[in-house]
């Protein structure tokens, strides 16, 4: 029976992985942004499926502040930097990229005018 017991763990953690990603939209729905990017790490972890990948970067970009979005950033660029993504999730990454690059330049321009009216 050699091969059963492989593929019989790929299905178990396609399984798991399915079910972190019902849980993660949820979360994600509540409002949850953190708990939600846990469990989309955590399904591409068990899975790797760009999707659950992209799904915790959006999580980040949920989240906000600068920390979150310069993870966010180099998340997106590895999706992108990725050949195997889908053309689907690759405009998403993109569109999403451009849009955490100008959350970032506007956090460095808050900082710029705090620190020049002080």
């Amino acid at each position: 029976n050699g091969g059963g017991g492989g593929g019989s763990l790929e299905v178990q953690s396609v399984a798991a992985a399915q079910e972190l990603m019902k849980v993660a939209h949820k979360y994600q729905l509540a409002g949850h942004y953190a708990f939600a990017r846990e469990a989309y790490d955590a399904a591409f972890q068990l899975c790797g499926r760009v999707e659950a990948r992209y799904a915790a970067a959006n999580m980040l970009t949920k989240i906000g502040g600068k920390e979150s979005f310069k993870l966010a950033a180099l998340e997106l660029s590895d999706i992108l930097q990725d050949a195997a993504t889908p053309a689907g999730v690759r405009k998403a990454a993109a569109a999403k990229l451009e849009g955490v690059r100008a959350a970032l330049a506007r956090e460095d321009s808050q900082a710029d005018s705090q620190a020049d009216s002080q």
